[in-house]
């Protein structure tokens, strides 16, 4: 019995031989098969493409967050070894001038010390 439309029973189309089929019947299947091929390939084909956009996508992230923190990282860790090492520190005072008592004057008015951090001092 031949209806019209879609069959229902999937089983029956590939038990029915050729023989039985009209052409248009044959040709019906035969598009209805290369449509399901083509459905079930480009499918696959979408996710794998998008798999690989989307993992790279998340490198390009995970990229710019490394880098990110990175810097701000290695920016503290300089700005604190400066502060930390014997380089930031004052280690003589100078004053030019002929007065000896004055040169004095004006360190203790500076209040400024050796060996003290050039961070604490106020100009």
């Amino acid at each position: 019995m031949i209806a019209f439309g879609k069959r229902k029973d999937s089983k029956n189309k590939a038990m029915r031989d050729n023989e039985e089929l009209t052409p248009w019947e044959r040709q019906q299947l035969l598009r209805e098969e290369n449509i399901e091929k083509k459905q079930k390939k480009s499918k696959k084909i979408l996710i794998s493409s998008n798999l690989v956009k989307f993992n790279g996508l998340r490198k390009k992230r995970l990229q710019k967050r490394v880098i990110t923190l990175a810097s701000i990282f290695g920016i503290s860790a300089v700005i604190s070894l400066y502060a930390i090492l014997p380089v930031s520190r004052v280690s003589n005072i100078e004053i030019e001038g002929t007065d000896s008592q004055t040169k004095t004057a004006i360190i203790e008015a500076s209040q400024v010390k050796k060996n003290e951090s050039l961070f604490g001092c106020t100009y």
